[in-house]
């Protein structure tokens, strides 16, 4: 099957959001399609009316309202929900999102909150890829972050650590991988978080970023770097006060960077590279996929061609159910909630979610 005969496939085959998300963003051509009934029927689908009944967490202190495992964790929530096919057109997304642009407002009016970049970064995320990228506030923040991330492309080298023994009174458990203050004392984090990347991957399209371009793309040539991936996973620890430490965390690492030729999704390989790997791939790819420069790099090329392997006889893809993990907890942007909504007692529910998945990378890149 060629692709305009695999979306066939997926509307015949899949379910509501199946076929609402082929319609919207696989179909070249929406017209000879009753969107509204699509629309109707995803708002109706178990799948959707569970996550939204969810509504963000509101019953945890402080951070963890907003980022935090629990599924119903704003971060996990919004990011699913646009997964699912909504955005700014839903009202029942949009009042949540209405929630989410107050405390982005209240953030950006605080002062003296230690991971003030990130929780923006960590709205931004969402908003940025669900209608909301030009209002006002978000371009604010939007263009705060990206004035600290040029410090970033222009750092001589990516050497960020420092001497633990200069900070004797942490505890420790914390006087390990210690990234140099300087880098984020002033308020600033000056290296991406993963939110910060899924911001991007929104905003790349519209006219009024097109300004940020080049800074985008450079940003993403230094994360597909050997220096940057050799990193530790979540940077390391950063440093609050003589007394109070904290793990940086939420890095931009790619699975199977330094080695892509082994990707691996046996049973055998998953005792080593944990069950979440390979989900945690699949959404790396794609999230990737939606920046030019990173189709060039050997590791993206080796690894589409290695799920390219899992094409069936009839053109349709068969991925290790492993890369379609679906959680009770844990994070979205770690591929923690990679279902679409189809019944997984269906005997070709992963064959219908694998396709729509390499299918989406393939708009992504220019194949279809």
């Amino acid at each position: 099957m060629n692709s305009a005969e695999l979306i066939n496939w997926l509307l015949e085959n899949g379910g509501p959001i199946i076929r609402y998300k082929t319609v919207t963003e696989l179909a070249t051509d929406q017209t000879n399609f009753d969107v509204k009934k699509l629309r109707s029927d995803l708002l109706k689908s178990e799948i959707v009316q569970k996550w939204l009944q969810l509504k963000p967490e509101s019953r945890l202190s402080g951070i963890y309202a907003l980022h935090h495992s629990k599924s119903s964790v704003c971060e996990n929530l919004m990011n699913k929900l646009i997964q699912l096919g909504l955005n700014s057109t839903f009202k029942s997304y949009d009042k949540f999102a209405q929630e989410s642009l107050e405390i982005l407002r209240t953030l950006m009016n605080k002062q003296n909150i230690f991971f003030k970049q990130f929780f923006i970064s960590l709205i931004l995320s969402f908003l940025c890829r669900s209608g909301y990228e030009n209002e006002e506030l978000v371009r604010q923040a939007l263009d705060r972050r990206f004035d600290t991330l040029k410090d970033f492309i222009h750092l001589k080298n990516l050497d960020i650590y420092v001497d633990p023994a200069e900070f004797p009174r942490l505890p420790k458990i914390r006087r390990h991988d210690i990234v140099n203050p300087d880098l984020y004392s002033d308020g600033k984090s000056r290296f991406p978080f993963i939110h910060d990347i899924w911001a991007f991957s929104g905003i790349l399209k519209s006219k009024l970023y097109q300004d940020k371009t080049e800074l985008i793309e450079n940003i993403i040539k230094r994360i597909l770097t050997k220096e940057y991936q050799n990193l530790k996973k979540g940077y390391g620890i950063v440093v609050e006060s003589p007394t109070k430490a904290y793990g940086m965390g939420w890095s931009v690492h790619m699975p199977f960077f330094q080695n892509p030729t082994q990707l691996d999704f046996s049973a055998t390989s998953l005792k080593i590279i944990g069950k979440s790997t390979p989900s945690h791939l699949l959404q790396r790819l794609y999230l990737m996929s939606n920046f030019p420069s990173t189709r060039k790099n050997n590791w993206f090329i080796t690894c589409i061609k290695r799920l390219e392997s899992y094409k069936t006889e009839k053109g349709t893809y068969l991925l290790p159910k492993s890369c379609l993990t679906e959680r009770l907890s844990g994070y979205w942007v770690m591929g923690a909630y990679m279902g679409l909504g189809e019944n997984r007692r269906k005997k070709n529910w992963s064959e219908i979610e694998s396709t729509f998945w390499m299918l989406k990378i393939q708009k992504e890149i220019g194949e279809i």
